[in-house]
């Protein structure tokens, strides 16, 4: 397995995983994820707030590195392709300003992260983000020619294509490891997602490109090229497979919404059947959805009352 514990921060040695487990068993009913709609009182129009007080409100950045620093060096190990997933996109935030010459805008975007000193030194030094050598490349496992092709997109202020591709390196570097079964879990059903979510919008925009799917997931790469080939009713056939609550239909947002509802079941089903790290990765995601769901309550002012309800995850 390849060890992603170099990318992120390196805290004392923690403590036994029964330990942490008790503290994390404690700390859970304050978790508050199991959302099934929103009332009349939250899809009230609100004044909008400071960006960083919104940040700062959903906590779940704190939560993750204190889940860290409890951990002992062998679930680190496990689980750090889980927290540098969650990096990512603080990752391509920063990226984004430092292409623009925003400094300080850098600064913010990686206020709290998890992140090593080497990985954070990428975004205040002098060399270019994605040279061959850089801790970036090396966390995506990218060859000498997709580091090439990643320079070139960042230069040329592509920032689609590299984003993307890098997500794609990430979680296809990840899917060749051998990872604990629940985190394994984890990244083969995310791998699902946004791979049919591709599929459905490359089916409604009608932009086929076979190239965006990703490999690492429990549908084969061949298999989505196949129904790509085949218009919804493949998609259609796709979704009834995948999704037991009833089949949503093809916008692309529905169908997220929809496969990471489905994805959430599972992974509280594999914590209720098994103990230590499926539970654990059970709460880190809790964490996860809390932030998200706050987020989308936060923004039912700008939909009306109608839009964020089908937003919100199960």
């Amino acid at each position: 397995m390849h060890d992603r514990t170099a990318f992120l921060a390196s805290p004392s040695e923690g403590f036994p995983t029964d330990y942490l487990l008790a503290r994390l068993k404690s700390r859970r009913p304050r978790l508050e994820t199991r959302h099934h709609g929103i009332g009349e009182t939250a899809l009230k129009r609100e004044a909008p707030s400071p960006p960083g007080a919104l940040r700062g409100a959903d906590g779940v950045r704190e939560e993750y590195r204190w889940v860290y620093r409890q951990m002992n060096p062998g679930l680190r190990k496990r689980f750090a392709p889980y927290f540098l997933w969650f990096e990512l996109r603080s990752i391509l935030i920063a990226l984004r300003h430092l292409r623009s010459g925003e400094k300080e805008l850098v600064a913010l975007s990686l206020d709290g992260s998890m992140l090593s000193p080497e990985v954070r030194g990428l975004f205040t030094s002098a060399g270019a983000p994605f040279t061959d050598a850089s801790p970036l490349i090396r966390l995506l496992q990218a060859q000498a020619s997709d580091a090439r092709q990643l320079a070139a997109w960042y230069r040329e202020g592509k920032g689609r294509e590299y984003e993307r591709k890098t997500v794609s390196l990430y979680l296809e570097g990840v899917g060749r490891d051998r990872l604990s079964p629940p985190v394994g879990l984890f990244f083969a059903l995310l791998t699902d997602v946004k791979n049919l979510v591709a599929l459905a919008k490359q089916l409604r925009w009608g932009v086929p490109d076979p190239a965006a799917f990703m490999d690492g997931g429990a549908i084969p790469r061949q298999r989505l090229c196949e129904e790509l080939e085949k218009g919804e009713s493949g998609l259609d056939r796709m979704l009834r497979k995948t999704v037991r609550r009833g089949t949503p239909d093809t916008v692309p947002e529905r169908v997220e919404h929809a496969l990471l509802t489905q994805l959430t079941g599972r992974i509280r089903r594999e914590a209720e059947t098994r103990s230590g790290e499926a539970f654990i990765l059970a709460y880190l995601w809790e964490c996860h959805l809390r932030a998200r769901n706050k987020a989308l309550r936060f923004r039912a002012g700008s939909f009306g009352e109608e839009g964020p309800a089908t937003e919100l995850f199960a």
